[in-house]
């Protein structure tokens, strides 16, 4: 609406006094962010979100995995990833040992995307090709989360349904075999309604509305919270996990698994050589632990051997390995406990890339200015060095911020008019103009 436009931020309700001489307003809003990721990170790279849907990423393409054309690149300062397509939400794959480098994509219609490594038909496309750029999914599906494990992809139904392709051999797929991979999706059996979905290397997690988790896949470290572990104890369908736990989200290393409690709390099982539950010592557990400090936390992310989590305050903390610096506490020496991130940084979201060689080994933090930081080696500030506490990547920043005024709806209006807003529940309105969708934030435009 012009060079000289102000911009006003609604939260909540209340009642909104037009400016003199104001006689037009522009009415946009901030979405709800809640069902978008922001931010992820995988088998050596890490990519973040821009407010058109489009991401952008760094780290070590070996197979292709950013999806931008190319593979055998490491990049040490972000480049527009998969082929400048919008994505609403994005999952790389897992670090396993031969089995990492493949990125799942999910459109706003529900189809499903991917590129990178495909060798067991992770990529759902029907062949076992590599790709460097996104190729859609077959089979029509229309999904409402994806998630990607070291060589397998499963795709979450609005019908709480889980569909999976890829590798299988150790029963990740839930279609009680441990058969041939998959090169399109095939539904897993049970008839169980999921609400969240989370991949380990080769495990598959779901969850459930009356918060109860769900595995089925591989199960060595007990990472499938039975309270059993070994090499012939794969679950080839989905199995509750023991302890009578809810959980309002899930995230999954390689080989462990946590759980965020509605109180903040954050339990795990699974692999803890290294520290990663962040429970005081180096035993793996196959039933439910949880993780110490007494932190409220709301948000969490899991590499191959350690864990970064967020608290209420957006303080980040993380435990386990440490050998780039990746636990951002200033040292490389591995923590059973988790260690605060240190530089006084205040995040919103976290994230973590691992990988087989040093140069995709890092944490990732977010911060509310579209700010992307990072800790251990590669970090997107354009230079492979390794830093053991967080330092700001390259080039343009406003990751994970959307403006959504630019598709706003005009309006006449009178000065001194008082309009009646509601940013919030069931019907966010601004005067008699109803958003669509589910908003956090009502954002006008006008002329001073």
């Amino acid at each position: 609406m012009g060079k000289n436009s102000v911009l006003k931020k609604l939260t909540g309700s209340g009642i909104f006094t037009v400016p003199a001489e104001v006689k037009k307003l522009k009415i946009g809003s901030k979405k709800d962010m809640s069902s978008l990721t922001l931010i992820t990170g995988g088998s050596g790279i890490m990519v973040m979100r821009r407010a058109n849907s489009k991401w952008w990423g760094f780290g070590q393409n070996i197979t292709g995995q950013l999806g931008n054309g190319t593979s055998g690149t490491v990049y040490s300062s972000p480049v527009q990833a998969f082929g400048g397509m919008e994505f609403k939400q994005v999952a790389i794959g897992k670090f396993i040992f031969g089995g990492e480098g493949h990125s799942v994509l999910l459109k706003e219609d529900g189809s499903a995307w991917c590129t990178g490594l495909n060798g067991l038909g992770q990529l759902g496309d029907g062949t076992t090709d590599n790709k460097s750029t996104p190729v859609q999914v077959l089979g029509g599906h229309v999904f409402v989360k994806v998630a990607a494990g070291s060589s397998h992809s499963i795709g979450l139904k609005a019908d709480g349904s889980v569909w999976g392709w890829g590798n299988n051999f150790t029963g990740s797929l839930g279609i009680n075999s441990m058969s041939d991979s998959h090169s399109t999706p095939v539904q897993a059996l049970g008839g169980h309604v999921f609400v969240d979905i989370a991949c380990g290397g080769t495990t598959s997690y779901g969850l459930k509305a009356d918060g109860s988790v769900w595995a089925c896949g591989d199960n060595f470290f007990g990472q499938c919270g039975i309270g059993t572990s070994g090499s012939f104890d794969n679950q080839l369908t989905f199995v509750q996990m023991i302890g009578g736990h809810q959980f309002v989200k899930i995230a999954a290393g390689s080989s462990h698994f946590l759980g965020l409690k509605e109180n903040g709390e954050i339990w795990g099982v699974g692999f803890n050589t290294t520290g990663t539950l962040g429970v005081g010592d180096t035993n793996d557990y196959s039933s439910l632990v949880q993780m110490l400090g007494g932190h409220v936390f709301v948000d969490m992310a899991c590499g191959g051997g350690s864990s970064v989590m967020l608290d209420e305050n957006g303080d980040a903390w993380a435990c386990g390995s440490n050998s780039t610096g990746q636990l951002g506490d200033g040292t490389i020496l591995a923590s059973s406990t988790h260690v605060q991130v240190l530089g006084g940084h205040k995040f919103v979201a976290v994230a973590f890339a691992d990988s087989a060689i040093s140069t995709g080994l890092f944490s990732g933090f977010l911060k509310a200015n579209g700010e992307v930081w990072a800790s251990g080696v590669n970090l997107g500030n354009g230079t492979p060095d390794m830093n053991s506490t967080p330092v700001q990547t390259a080039g343009p920043q406003l990751f994970g911020v959307v403006d959504a005024i630019e598709e706003g709806v005009v309006i006449e209006v009178e000065p001194g008019e008082q309009i009646p807003y509601n940013s919030g529940g069931d019907m966010p309105h601004f005067g008699l103009f109803v958003f669509p969708t589910a908003i956090s934030e009502i954002v006008l435009e006008y002329q001073a």
